[in-house]
């Protein structure tokens, strides 16, 4: 796609209506302006709205982990009809729920898959180690045998 420049005037324009924007999603107005919904997240993004920390985008998807994993809670702690009008003052849908709580859940299998194969593997050092103690015990002893029949053969000679 060519790199379109927008006057300071437009820009602003798109923001002003993202700002008082409703019940509609950020993809709405972005089509409504005719411009992509990345370049709509990209002015946005250094965008601070009040009562808002500065830190966190604007747009869903670029949220951090830690926010989606706390919306994601928050939500499943409501009741059902607190669920909606919580979504709306949050701008999102059930959509991004469940889809943050599939990735959730997924990356917690995942971290307990992990944890299970790390715990397999240190159950085999220790075997592993284990027997390599075993073996060090038994050539120790084998090398002071060894240097006691060397003497008690000299202390015949």
């Amino acid at each position: 796609m060519a790199n379109t420049a927008y006057s300071q005037d437009f820009l602003e324009r798109v923001i002003q209506c993202f700002l008082n924007r409703g019940k509609r999603s950020a993809r709405d107005i972005a089509k409504e302006f005719g411009i992509s919904h990345s370049t709509l997240g990209e002015w946005l993004s250094g965008l601070s709205l009040p009562g808002q920390n500065a830190a966190v985008p604007v747009l869903a998807e670029d949220w951090p982990a830690a926010k989606k994993f706390q919306t994601v809670s928050l939500f499943d702690a409501l009741q059902d009809e607190e669920r909606g009008e919580f979504l709306r003052k949050q701008g999102l849908t059930t959509a991004y729920i469940n889809r943050w709580r599939s990735a959730l859940l997924g990356a917690l299998d995942t971290r307990d898959q992990e944890k299970i194969r790390l715990e397999q593997r240190v159950r085999s050092l220790e075997k592993e180690l284990e027997k390599k103690d075993k073996a060090l015990a038994e050539a120790a002893a084998l090398l002071i045998l060894q240097k006691k029949s060397q003497r008690l053969f000299l202390d015949e000679e």
